[in-house]
């Protein structure tokens, strides 16, 4: 079929669909408060002062071998920006999170300059149910950013990355197998 064609079916396929409402999603306020004193009652964790300016403004997570090192690599050049010293692996490891607490964490960020905002990259995140409650615990409006990539692609990345880690004896055959 001509793209006319393919158009006119298309067109006459949605015809006779009502148009939907499209709403804004913005959570209750009051049940996010009791959601809020929930986590933290579980955790029993002294919440950091939201107005530090430390705090990152937004958390970079996503699948390993999709393209998280280079995110991080295009943000890291970016003036208006400041990642932490390194992928913290603050909210999905309870020995930082509940031993060492938020001023470790944020001793892992500078104070940024004027109109700098700080940010995160520990891609492991995106996977783990712990970090996002801790991590909406210390603040429901974070963003999170996730670099997410085709699975055959990602696969054939990390394939080829665990090749050069033999190929350098970066990794060893028997670790491999574990």
């Amino acid at each position: 079929p001509s793209a006319e064609e393919v158009e006119a079916q298309l067109q006459h396929d949605i015809k006779d669909d009502a148009p939907r409402e499209i709403k804004d999603v913005e959570p209750d306020e009051e049940s996010t408060e009791i959601e809020h004193q929930q986590l933290q009652a579980v955790e029993h964790i002294i919440q950091p002062d939201m107005n530090d300016p430390r705090l990152p403004k937004f958390i970079v997570i996503g699948v390993m071998k999709c393209g998280t090192g280079a995110t991080q690599h295009f943000l890291h050049n970016h003036p208006d920006l400041a990642q932490a010293k390194q992928e913290t692996y603050f909210f999905n490891n309870d020995h930082k999170y509940k031993g060492l607490g938020f001023e470790y964490y944020l001793n892992l960020y500078s104070f940024p300059k004027e109109n700098v905002l700080n940010y995160e990259k520990t891609p492991t995140y995106y996977k783990s149910i712990r970090a996002q409650s801790r991590i909406q615990a210390m603040n429901s409006t974070i963003k999170l950013v996730n670099i997410v990539c085709d699975n055959v692609r990602r696969t054939l990345s990390r394939f080829l990355h665990i090749q050069h880690g033999v190929a350098t004896k970066k990794f060893t055959p028997a670790k491999l197998k574990g």
